[in-house]
């Protein structure tokens, strides 16, 4: 066979099997169709189908029968979204050829069909001392909780229920029960029971905040009966005894300093078996603050015994700051900041501190008050005292309302019930010195028997010193004393007034109602400052500056050997507080800690 008869045949060949292909182009119409049925092979009708594909206009919806077809205008990727309500949605991603006509059929399960609850603990053991754990649910649809159990605590975010079990302070072991109920009548529970407690804590000791200090020695009181392994302080064993109840642990070989704190560590074993290490610190006082303040500066409890002002300054008197602090546990909690002023008052009756500074009028000087709330500290009021270039030297008032001021060589009455109206106070003539007819004796002014009675204190140009009281509801004047000692100190909470000298080894103890005097004999001269205690005895208990309480009913004086001095010391209205400037840093006890403590205090 010839070349070209060989050539004319392979083309033949090659025609032929050319036009037996077809070649798809994407750019032809095509189309889906099918049925979406249930699971029981119904159809469903109103499903929507929807496409992403730019050939196609919008969703379809099924039929009667469940049927649908779609129509592209090309081929190309494909991604279906078949959804109803109550159903699960379906998706579907494919690639439609151009000119195909595919068909597809779907099947819907009901959202009820293929929910899912599931709760991974069904059951938990927890210990007495609390717990926090996650039930590890699984599932598809929202649920709802409930506990009646008050000592537990549920908290749902999302599909994750965190469980929380407070400690339990019983004796018995409890149990408590979490109902679950989901959608579509899913529920499940949970089951916890929690051992039986208390669990093994320190509820009170010596220098715990706020405790009632019910001992007279160093103590340790746990929630529930120990017996002790090992105590120490510092590098040696303590002696201890145990409470007839085996809760509380006594030290009898402990001296605890006023200012510092003593660490001890405890190793104890529980009534459960369990041994457990506490590292505590013992202490006298509430607590203490670093505060410039000098001798002499004011403080003030409010009438509540809630809170205590204290005026502080720098060397030169200026820079005035009023810190307010609160008795609980002897924190800042609010603050004054002023200009220089001459005197600082409290008014139990409108609960103000009083603010007097001397300012310039005119031809002439006044004193200009100013209010402030004393448990806010915020500013209310302002009035001035004017008389004849006169200004206030000091200042105080009853619970009433009605108040003692000395105005240059005058006694004033001050009403703050009435507007701060004010005059000489009558049959003040007496108050004068015979030698000096136009000079005052008293200059200074304190309160006692619960802010009922002025106490007015000073020296006449012979060198003696006066004591006198003034009624606050009955205004009568009477002079109750007369002495050498230079310092004086009342206290709210009794009728008593102590007269004292750094050069004399006596302190007077007089009843300002009675004016019976009860002579208290010291053991060595140098007493610098004195406060009235609460105390249960007919006669008051005396805390000194060199660190020792007296008491004033046996006139025994209980030394707590401490070096050095106690430049300021200030007991509350109620006695139950002191408080005690040593060395520039002022502690806050509860004056049941001197008064019951005398063998452990050095």
């Amino acid at each position: 066979m010839s070349n070209y008869s060989l050539f004319k045949i392979s083309l033949i060949v090659l025609i032929a099997t050319l036009s037996s292909c077809v070649i798809s182009s994407y750019d032809d119409p095509c189309s889906i169709s099918g049925k979406v049925t249930d699971t029981a092979g119904k159809g469903i009708v109103d499903v929507t189908i929807t496409s992403k594909s730019d050939s196609l206009k919008g969703p379809i919806k099924t039929s009667l029968d469940g049927s649908y077809k779609m129509n592209f205008l090309s081929g190309g990727t494909v991604n279906l979204v078949i959804s109803k309500s109550g159903y699960t949605r379906k998706t579907s991603d494919f690639v439609l050829l151009g000119g195909e006509k595919k068909v597809l059929d779907f099947k819907l399960n009901t959202l009820s069909e293929d929910a899912y609850f599931n709760v991974g603990i069904k059951g938990k053991t927890v210990v007495n001392n609390g717990e926090t754990f996650s039930a590890g649910i699984s599932t598809n649809v929202s649920f709802d909780f409930e506990s009646k159990a008050s000592w537990i605590t549920c908290s749902k975010y999302g599909s994750e229920l965190t469980i929380k079990c407070d400690s339990n302070e019983t004796t018995e072991e409890r149990n408590a029960i979490i109902i679950l109920r989901a959608e579509y009548n899913h529920t499940d529970t949970i089951k916890i029971k929690q051992l039986a407690g208390p669990i093994l804590r320190v509820s009170d000791y010596l220098g715990k905040n706020n405790t009632s200090y019910p001992q007279t020695k160093p103590f340790v009181t746990f929630s529930r009966e120990i017996s002790v392994i090992t105590a120490t302080g510092s590098t040696e064993s303590l002696s201890y005894e145990l409470s007839a109840d085996k809760k509380t642990v006594y030290f009898n070989n402990i001296k605890l300093n006023a200012f510092s704190v003593m660490p001890i560590q405890l190793t104890v074993k529980a009534s459960d078996g369990i041994q457990l290490n506490f590292i505590l610190n013992l202490k006298l006082f509430v607590n203490s603050q670093s505060i410039n303040q000098r001798n002499n500066e004011s403080t003030f409890f409010t009438a509540d015994n809630q809170f205590v002002w204290i005026y502080t300054s720098d060397m030169r008197r200026e820079n005035i700051v009023l810190k307010q602090y609160s008795t609980k546990d002897f924190s800042e909690t609010s603050v004054i900041l002023y200009e220089n002023f001459n005197v600082m008052s409290y008014n139990p009756y409108n609960n103000c501190l009083y603010l007097i500074k001397t300012v310039y009028f005119e031809d002439r000087y006044i004193s200009e008050i100013s209010l402030y709330d004393a448990s806010t500290g915020i500013f209310k009021n302002k009035f001035t005292i004017d008389y004849k270039g006169n200004v206030v030297e000091d200042i105080n008032f009853s619970d009433n309302g009605y108040g003692i001021m000395l105005v240059g060589q005058s006694l004033f009455y001050i009403d703050s019930s009435n507007n701060h109206n004010f005059g000489i106070f009558p049959g003040s003539s007496v108050l004068y010195d015979r030698s000096h007819t136009d000079e005052l004796i008293p200059s200074q002014i304190e309160m006692c028997n619960n802010n009922k009675v002025f106490l007015l204190y000073g020296q006449n140009s012979s060198g003696v010193y006066y004591a006198y009281t003034i009624n606050a509801i009955t205004k009568v004047l009477k002079t109750i004393y007369s002495s050498n000692n230079i310092n004086f100190v009342t206290s709210n909470s009794s009728t008593y007034a102590l007269y004292f000298s750094r050069y004399n080894d006596k302190i007077i103890c007089q009843d300002v109602m009675t004016t019976g005097i009860t002579t208290l004999s010291l053991p060595s001269v140098g007493i610098g400052n004195l406060a009235i205690l609460a105390t249960e005895k007919t006669l008051p208990e005396i805390f000194t500056s060199d660190v020792s309480v007296i008491s004033a009913s046996d006139n025994t004086t209980h030394n707590f050997t401490h070096q050095g001095e106690c430049y300021y010391i200030k007991s509350s209205n109620d006695g139950k507080l002191v408080l005690v400037n040593n060395n520039g840093t002022v502690y806050l006890f509860k004056s049941e800690i001197m008064t019951k403590y005398y063998n452990y205090i050095k």
